[in-house]
Formats: C-alpha cells, sequence, structure tokens
C-alpha cells in the first residue's frame, strides 16, 4: 500500500475550471497504476499511474478534493485541499466592460448607417429635382429659318464637308 499523499494544489486557470496536481508517495511498494481524486471521499476522476495533473471544470467551490495513490491495492486519502471560490470579479469585469464596448460599437455603427442613408437619400432626391427643374426646349424652338442663316468665310474643309 502506498505512503499518503501530501495535499493536492489547486489552482483556478479560468473562471470554474480548475487545475489540480500532486506529488507521488514517498514510499513505492510497487508500480502505481492509478490515483483516484476524490471530492468530499466521493471518487471524482482516475488518473494514469504517471499522470500527477490533471484538469476540472464540474466542481463546486469550497469543496474538498483529496488524492490517493493505488497499487494493487489505495493508499489512504491525501488532507484535503478546498476548491478555491472562482475569480469571478475579474472575468466579470471583463464581461461587463466587453458587453459595454459591444453595445457602444452597435449603437455608433448604427448611427453610421442611418447618417449614410439619409445623407444618399438627400443626394438622390437633390438629384430628381435637378432633372425636373431642366426644361428642354420643344423641337420647333430648334428650327432656324434657312433665310436667316448667312454663310461667311470658309473657316476650313475635308472628308465631312466645308465649315463656313
Amino acid at each position: 500500500i502506498p505512503n499518503i499523499i501530501a495535499a493536492p494544489n489547486v489552482t483556478e486557470l479560468l473562471t470554474g475550471k480548475f487545475s489540480v496536481c500532486w506529488r507521488p508517495p514517498s514510499r513505492l511498494p510497487g508500480v502505481i497504476t492509478r490515483y483516484e481524486l476524490a471530492n468530499d471521499r466521493d471518487v471524482v476522476f482516475s488518473y494514469a499511474g504517471n499522470e500527477t495533473c490533471g484538469e476540472l471544470t464540474a466542481v463546486e467551490a469550497g469543496k474538498r478534493l483529496s488524492v490517493r495513490a493505488c497499487t494493487y491495492d489505495c493508499g489512504p486519502y491525501s488532507e484535503g485541499t478546498n476548491v478555491p471560490q472562482p475569480a469571478s470579479s475579474s472575468s466579470s469585469n471583463f464581461t461587463k466592460e466587453a458587453i459595454i464596448g459591444g453595445t457602444v460599437g452597435s449603437i455608433t455603427l448604427l448611427v453610421i448607417v442611418v447618417v449614410a442613408l439619409l445623407l444618399h437619400r438627400r443626394h438622390v432626391r437633390q438629384l430628381e429635382q435637378a432633372e425636373l427643374a431642366f426644361v428642354y426646349p420643344a423641337p420647333d424652338e430648334w428650327h432656324v429659318d434657312r433665310g436667316l442663316v448667312q454663310l461667311g468665310a470658309v473657316l476650313g474643309s475635308g472628308a465631312f464637308g466645308v465649315v463656313h
């Protein structure tokens, strides 16, 4: 039967995710086949003999974690280590900042889109009004009587005719 192991070291990796590490026992009466990690003496996880660290996610804060080594038989459980409270203040501040930043960014983007649409609509209306304001002359107004036209000196000539 292996000796008792020192209490495991529990550290928080992320909110609700913990790393649990322990040292092998000092006296080994054989090959360690597994380690058993217990939550208040109920076996939670079993690790292969060469593993001395594990990650836990479904452990309640304040529970005591103990570990024991097993060869053919299992040794006694270590002294328990309390699972720390999650450092929710830092993560909740990050979450609050992310929510505030996302909200401000979304509102800013919405304002920019609305302003761009209003400016586009205004430009389209100005173009429509400019088209309506221009009045094309009637075809008869373009007509000039031949008797009113006087040809002056020849300015040039070419493949397309003579220019006066």
